[in-house]
């Protein structure tokens, strides 16, 4: 039996390949006299710390810093909301009636007596019917509605397909769902509105990589059921660090070709009829490229 001891002391100094393990730093000793519930405790306390951080960075420095260069210093959550709602009557009599137009910035509503309207029959509508039914029929608030409604349905559409051929299809193949999504969704949103989506792809991107982080760090509530979600579409080329990449590649990689584009086109100074200094300047481009569409199918 003693000689038996040496053996055992030797394996808890060492690895299995026979090097010599770390010692570990005073400060990582501390955590091992906690039980589990001053552990969960701890780890429930620092992720509130993180998320504390996170909120804070968001709305401190990255919406200050939006709201000066992006939004003609306009604030952010009051622009997004006259963005996307600011064409609905109901919306607008609720903001006007609350006297919020400081905050929530409307766009102009065109009138037949002060702008009219070309209709499809005129020869001054030379942007097509799609540009004139955006403008014109629908607005361009509502247009936003349309098309977000229209991605979500995608969305929806895609994830029941890919969850009816889990259990029978690899992994390869249920990703080719997710490329085609990315293909239907924003091929015709791009040409109908292409700052709406260049917008979305950016917000949709920030909202990945945070994601991926907080997974990544096994913050909880939210790292579990993340990586639960993802782990049916990952392969070697995910498992080889900390953050999943596919999907963020494969957004990227629709992104950067529009957000290209979109740098070499002219913008409308008049944003949406709000004159030189409205909200919605710089947001609306006279014409549409062929290479937003074009760079659109290679991902798939």
């Amino acid at each position: 039996m003693p000689a038996l001891g040496k053996p055992l002391s030797r394996a808890k100094s060492t690895t299995p390949s026979g090097r010599r393990k770390r010692a570990a730093s005073s400060s990582v000793r501390a955590f091992f006299s906690l039980t589990h519930t001053q552990a969960t405790l701890r780890k429930w306390l620092y992720a509130g710390y993180v998320y504390l951080c996170i909120l804070f960075v968001i709305l401190a420095g990255i919406r200050t810093y939006v709201q000066h260069y992006a939004l003609s210093d306009n604030e952010p959550i009051g622009w997004a909301l006259g963005y996307l709602l600011g064409d609905l009557p109901q919306f607008r009599f609720q903001v006007v009636k609350a006297s919020l137009e400081r905050w929530i910035c409307l766009p102009a509503r065109a009138s037949p007596s002060t702008t009219p309207l070309p209709t499809c029959a005129d020869n001054h509508c030379t942007d097509g019917w799609v540009q004139h039914a955006r403008l014109a029929s629908l607005g361009p608030a509502n247009t936003r509605l349309v098309l977000s409604g229209y991605c979500l349905a995608i969305i929806a559409a895609g994830l029941t397909v890919v969850a009816r051929l889990s259990p029978v299809y690899e992994v390869d193949t249920r990703r080719k769902v997710f490329h085609f999504m990315m293909v239907a969704m924003f091929l015709p949103t791009t040409y109908v509105d292409p700052c709406f989506v260049a917008l979305a792809l950016a917000l949709v991107l920030a909202v990945f990589l945070l994601l991926d982080l907080l997974r990544a760090s096994q913050l909880p509530p939210l790292s579990r059921p993340i990586a639960r979600f993802l782990t049916p579409y990952v392969d070697g080329r995910d498992l080889r660090g900390p953050v999943v990449i596919s999907h963020i590649f494969l957004l990227i990689g629709c992104a950067i070709p529009l957000w290209l584009s979109l740098a070499a086109l002219p913008r409308v100074v008049e944003g949406e009829g709000e004159g030189d200094g409205g909200p919605l300047r710089g947001w609306e481009v006279p014409t549409r490229d062929v290479k937003m569409k074009a760079q659109k199918a290679r991902p798939a």
